[in-house]
C-alpha cells in the first residue's frame, strides 16, 4: 500500500516519485559502464542519472567527471558523460550531462518486465 503524505502543496506517494523513471537493475542483468578510468555495474539508472557499483574500492570524487559507453543485456551501447554527485560507500551516483535516450530506457524497461514478470515483489 502506498502511503500518502501531504507536505504543503505537493503529495509524496512512495517510494519512486522522481522526475524521471528509475530501472532497478537485478544483479544478473546489470549493465556496464567501461571508462578509461575502469568499469563499473550500473546499479540503476534512468535518463539523467545513475547509481554505480565501485567494484575494485576506487575512490570517486564529487565532481569529478566521468564519461564512456554503456554496454546493455543486447550489447547496444549508449555514450554518457557526467559528474559524480556523491559517494556512497560501494556505489555513487552519476549525474549525467549526456545521457541514455528515453528509447534505451523504454528498451531496458521491455526487456526486464518480460524476463521478470513471474517474480513477485510484493
Amino acid at each position: 500500500m502506498v502511503e500518502e503524505i501531504i507536505m504543503g502543496e505537493e503529495e509524496f506517494k512512495g517510494e519512486n516519485t522522481r522526475q524521471f523513471y528509475r530501472i532497478n537493475y537485478p544483479d544478473a542483468v546489470r549493465p556496464r559502464l567501461r571508462t578509461e578510468k575502469g568499469s563499473f555495474l550500473i546499479k540503476s539508472l534512468s535518463e539523467h542519472g545513475a547509481e554505480l557499483i565501485i567494484e575494485d574500492h576506487r575512490l570517486v570524487e564529487p565532481k569529478e567527471a566521468i564519461y564512456g559507453d554503456v554496454t546493455f543485456h543486447d550489447g547496444a551501447t549508449s555514450f554518457v558523460e557526467g559528474k559524480v554527485l556523491r559517494s556512497l560507500g560501494d556505489s555513487f551516483i552519476l549525474h549525467f550531462t549526456v545521457g541514455v535516450p528515453l528509447k534505451t530506457i523504454v528498451n531496458e524497461q521491455r526487456y526486464l518486465m518480460d524476463q521478470y514478470r513471474h517474480v513477485d515483489t510484493e
